[in-house]
């Protein structure tokens, strides 16, 4: 498995599903993302897994991401949902796969599957105020 490329085409998948002033494969906390440098998005590479299927079989590798999404709205009356919801949708839409192989991502052959999953979504649905935080499960499957 040669982990890197997969990292790269996640990652272009990833900020590719909005106009992002800070992209980043180094997180940092939204506390230290200012206003200036928002929408925001990070890619963090939490963990690997294999699954041996038996002996002499090769193992089966998982890879987990979570990817984190900083949104602040300007305006006290339109909440940070509002421009989260449209990064969420697109990075669904992402996801899908292709019309020949619909609702599989494989980052371009790399990888099997590509998808939310692994836990939950986790949002503070604007709770913070103009600043909105979305951090999303990414599950890939080699």
């Amino acid at each position: 498995m040669n982990r890197e490329p997969i990292h790269v085409a996640l990652f272009a998948l990833v900020t590719a599903c909005g106009s992002f002033a800070t992209k980043s494969r180094i997180l940092r906390h939204w506390t230290d993302v200012p206003s200036a440098e928002m929408p925001a998005a990070f890619l963090a590479h939490k963990k690997d897994g294999a699954i041996y299927a038996g002996k002499g079989m090769p193992p089966k590798w998982t890879m987990t991401f979570d990817v984190y999404f900083y949104v602040e709205s300007s305006n006290p009356d339109v909440p940070p949902s509002t421009m989260m919801n449209s990064i969420m949708d697109a990075l669904e839409a992402a996801l899908a796969g292709s019309p020949a192989d619909p609702f599989n991502q494989t980052l371009g052959g790399l990888v099997s599957h590509c998808r939310i999953g692994g836990g939950d979504i986790q949002t503070d649905e604007g709770t913070l105020g103009n600043l909105s935080v979305t951090i999303v499960p990414i599950e890939i499957v080699l």
